[in-house]
């Protein structure tokens, strides 16, 4: 990983915005979901047994997925938001972080090795 570079997150992600409106105009929501779904799975194969080597792919592979969905949330909210993008997603970072935190959550995962939020004394 370029540790020299000194760009925030917020630009990183403005650059990312940019390339992604000149790269891909019109994307597709059912293509992302659909793309989103093999990086998924990719990630996946790459957890089955970390190592050094396969924490660096895994954070590749992940990060496919964050590009990605960012693109996706971008989409569904360009045309009821006037923000940028950065504001976009800090403000909806923001909201669903608050959402969050007012959850109440298990102890113990589920035999899915999930932690689901609890809702009126039961999983949700």
């Amino acid at each position: 990983m370029n540790k020299t570079n000194t760009r925030t997150l917020e630009q990183v992600f403005q650059d990312l915005t940019e390339w992604q409106m000149a790269k891909f105009p019109n994307p597709n929501l059912n293509g992302l979901v659909n793309h989103i779904r093999e990086e998924l799975v990719e990630f996946e194969a790459e957890i089955q047994a970390l190592t050094a080597e396969t924490r660096t792919k895994a954070a590749t592979e992940i990060v496919d997925v964050i590009i990605l969905s960012f693109q996706a949330l971008r989409v569904v909210l360009q045309p009821i938001s006037d923000e940028t993008n950065t504001e976009m997603l800090k403000s909806v970072l923001e909201e669903k972080l608050s959402v969050l935190k007012d959850r109440q959550y298990p102890t113990e995962p589920d035999q899915d090795g999930k932690f689901k939020h609890l809702k009126g004394g039961q999983d949700v």
